[in-house]
């Protein structure tokens, strides 16, 4: 496997990902009433509130874990190519 091809790797999978992530975030307060009322029934127990904190705690690490994985591959990548 060569630099162009991980590149391209980290390239579709950062895109690919972001654009789930800007897709969950367009959705979430769309949605959020239908989706506590799903999660309520079968799998959570909590508040509106604690339901909410959770959500958004698993959007952040979702982000984290894009750019950890994702972006910065890419960028590295993209600087060692340049030199």
């Amino acid at each position: 496997m060569n630099i162009d091809i991980m590149m391209d790797f980290f390239k579709w999978c950062s895109i690919i990902n972001c654009s789930l992530l800007a897709l969950w975030v367009i959705i979430l307060p769309l949605t959020q009433d239908f989706i506590y009322a799903i999660h309520s029934r079968f799998w959570f127990s909590g508040s509106r509130h604690e339901h909410k904190q959770i959500i958004f705690k698993v959007l952040a690490y979702y982000k984290i874990i894009v750019f950890v994985f994702n972006i910065v591959p890419y960028i590295s990548l993209r600087i060692i190519v340049a030199q």
